[in-house]
């Protein structure tokens, strides 16, 4: 089990580090769409519930300020233990990470 688990770990800290390279969207002030960040969201929740530490996924997402926030965000979530719970997590992270970015773009 403790390798199935290291190897969720790496496959996820894999999936961060290409979001580290990050493409705009297709426009000039917003560099990523809203459903993008969500899946992002959703991808470092993910890697936070396989249990990888938090100072690797630092290093990687240290040179984007919003992954950067995401990563802080999805830390401050507590560790489930059922995958069910993991799944849950992951999925109501991405919903408010994308009703919050909603919510930014219409203010402007």
């Amino acid at each position: 089990m403790t390798n199935f688990k290291n190897a969720l770990k790496a496959t996820a800290i894999v999936g961060i580090m290409s979001l580290a390279h990050l493409q705009p969207a297709h426009s000039s002030e917003h560099l990523v769409s809203c459903e993008d960040l969500a899946s992002h969201g959703k991808l470092l929740m993910e890697v936070r519930q396989v249990g990888a530490p938090m100072h690797e996924i630092m290093q990687i997402v240290e040179h984007d300020p919003v992954l950067r926030q995401l990563a802080i965000a999805a830390y401050e979530a507590p560790l489930m233990h059922s995958q069910a719970g993991k799944n849950t997590s992951a999925n109501e992270f991405a919903t408010l990470v994308y009703r919050m970015c909603v919510a930014d773009r219409n203010l402007k």
